[in-house]
């Protein structure tokens, strides 16, 4: 499911997982679920030489696109950040240090970015300061359907104002842009290349020209997609060791546990968590636990649903058992989340203080209170029909989740049938509103690209935000949030914030479940991937080498 909100066994046998969980009663016992594991990191150790070749899998499939600004899920960024690149580099601690853009200089309403010189695409191309400034304007062009327009939504211009140099200008403050420019939606592409391949630009018939260490040599729709080092590469600190990855896609988390203990594949981000002790026991490799900023919640789908009452989203907030989620599900390599939004987004700036200190005096729900759910159920009286909850198929973890939330609400008196749905499908839920209309509550799961909190709410709690399913409109709430984004002092940023999720909590928009930690298996032939969750916009295959 997308950062935006992105996202077998059987329901008999997952039922019988529950059982032998032991619900409440067991989470009771649960404090180690809280803590994180002692071996933990956001690296690996480094490469140390050439690989010719590694299989490499896509647990969530194949992506859909690989235009940048299209992209924002976990799939087509996996690949896609190891051949484009954004303004800024991300690094594995969610720093960032200067990339395509050698130096910047930033006002409250503009910023001008120096570019690197002597870069090249992957055709051969120099790039060009009309290129960086044609490729951000991509994300502000309707005929380009971008995802990512709600963080150009204050940009007043973008301009080549120099050989290497390129001025973006502001209608008014927004801290989120500059954040942006080390996520896809500051990659730059061969605008010429992208505009003479229309609307089959990104896909496998016309996969993107970027400056990246690698280019996609291959694309096979359905079955994978091949990067080939480029030797011509601007950056030699970080020259490709792996001189080809080949991506597969295997979605069944059975079928890609199986290729990971065998050698079929070498690696992949996003391990089975149902495979946590498997991966954790073999010889084949290592499973590497990382910090994360991916999310799951529960999400109203449309307005007409029940869910979407207050005090029945309140209800099921109260209800759930996190602590056992974590313990169960995640194998304790998670916490619980108070709120919509987890800690790991926070940052370590001078708003973190702010962000923590609220997110603290937050009601703590690891452990379910019946009785104050079955306080609220009785207020408002419960649903008479079967609601359905929907899920992507094939992911053995949600599906665990999702019984332990159908457990939790049944023992309230909310009645869910768990509805798996293909990928594709599951995917349209987030964008096609008609898709939504026979569904209750998703099960979404997600990630914060920047640690700040305000990227990833702005696209859930404005009144016209992408992902604001059930019609929320909250002036007050609209009005922080607006504040926030435009605040240069980052605790005055930090307060405005507060001040919203204080409202959006309380009135239960979503139901937070918790957040995983990174789950990467490496072969034991390789090594040096970065094992935090930051990879999602970084060139992490260029960071592999032999072990």
């Amino acid at each position: 499911m997308l950062r935006k909100t992105t996202a077998l066994l059987t329901v008999t046998a997952a039922a019988i997982f529950v059982a032998g969980c032991g619900g409440a009663e067991d989470s009771g016992q649960n404090t180690k679920a809280m803590e994180a594991p002692t071996d933990a990191s956001a690296t690996t150790p480094p490469g140390k030489g050439p690989v010719d070749s590694i299989n490499w899998a896509l647990s969530t499939g194949e992506p859909t696109t690989l235009d940048p600004v299209k992209t924002g899920d976990y799939s087509p960024n996996t690949v896609l950040m190891n051949v484009c690149e954004p303004l800024l580099r991300m690094n594995a601690d969610y720093s960032t240090s200067p990339g395509l853009a050698e130096s910047w200089t930033q006002t409250p309403t503009s910023v001008v970015y120096k570019l690197r010189p002597g870069v090249k695409f992957s055709n051969g191309k120099p790039m060009t300061a009309e290129d960086v400034a044609g490729s951000l304007k991509r994300n502000m062009d309707p005929a380009t359907e971008p995802i990512n327009g709600d963080f150009f939504t204050s940009v007043k211009s973008i301009d080549a104002t120099g050989p290497l140099e390129v001025t973006v200008t502001m209608n008014k403050p927004d801290i989120l842009f500059a954040e942006g420019m080390s996520t896809e939606f500051g990659d730059i592409v061969d605008v010429a290349d992208a505009a003479a391949a229309g609307a089959s630009y990104g896909t496998a018939s016309h996969p993107p020209i970027c400056t990246g260490p690698y280019k996609v040599a291959s694309w096979n729709a359905g079955s994978s997609i091949t990067l080939q080092a480029r030797d011509d590469y601007w950056d030699p600190k970080l020259q490709p060791m792996v001189k080809t990855v080949n991506f597969k896609f295997l979605e069944d988390t059975s079928t890609l546990t199986s290729a990971l203990l065998s050698g079929e594949i070498d690696g992949t981000y996003e391990a089975p968590s149902t495979s946590f002790d498997t991966l954790r026991k073999t010889d084949a490799g290592k499973l590497y636990l990382g910090p994360s900023t991916q999310v799951f919640n529960l999400s109203p789908a449309n307005p007409e649903t029940p869910m979407a009452t207050t005090e029945l989203a309140q209800a099921l907030d109260k209800a759930i058992d996190r602590a056992a989620i974590v313990k169960n599900v995640w194998h304790g390599a998670g916490t619980p989340n108070r709120a919509v939004i987890p800690p790991s987004s926070f940052g370590k700036g001078p708003g973190a203080a702010v962000f923590q200190k609220a997110y603290d005096a937050l009601p703590d729900n690891s452990r379910p209170d019946l009785e104050g759910a079955k306080a609220l159920i009785e207020k408002v009286g419960a649903p008479t029909k079967t609601m359905t909850l929907a899920l992507p198929a094939g992911d053995q973890s949600q599906l665990q989740i999702a019984t332990f939330v159908q457990a939790s609400a049944k023992s309230i008196g909310l009645n869910f049938d768990l509805k798996q749905m293909p990928a594709t499908e599951f995917s349209s839920l987030f964008y096609d509103a008609s898709k939504r209309k026979d569904v209750d509550l998703v099960l979404s799961a997600g990630y914060v690209e920047v640690p700040d909190p305000l990227s990833y709410a702005i696209l859930l709690f404005p009144k016209d935000a992408l992902f604001n399913w059930t019609g929320f409109d909250n002036p007050q709430v609209d009005a922080n949030i607006a504040k926030s984004r435009e605040e240069t002092d980052p605790a005055a940023s930090a307060r405005a914030y507060v001040d919203a999720q204080a409202i959006w909590e309380a009135q239960k928009q979503r139901v937070p479940i918790g957040t995983p930690y990174e789950r990467l298996f490496l072969n034991k032939r390789i090594t040096g991937a970065p094992a935090s969750f930051a990879y999602i916009n970084m060139p992490w295959a260029a960071m592999i080498g032999a072990s």
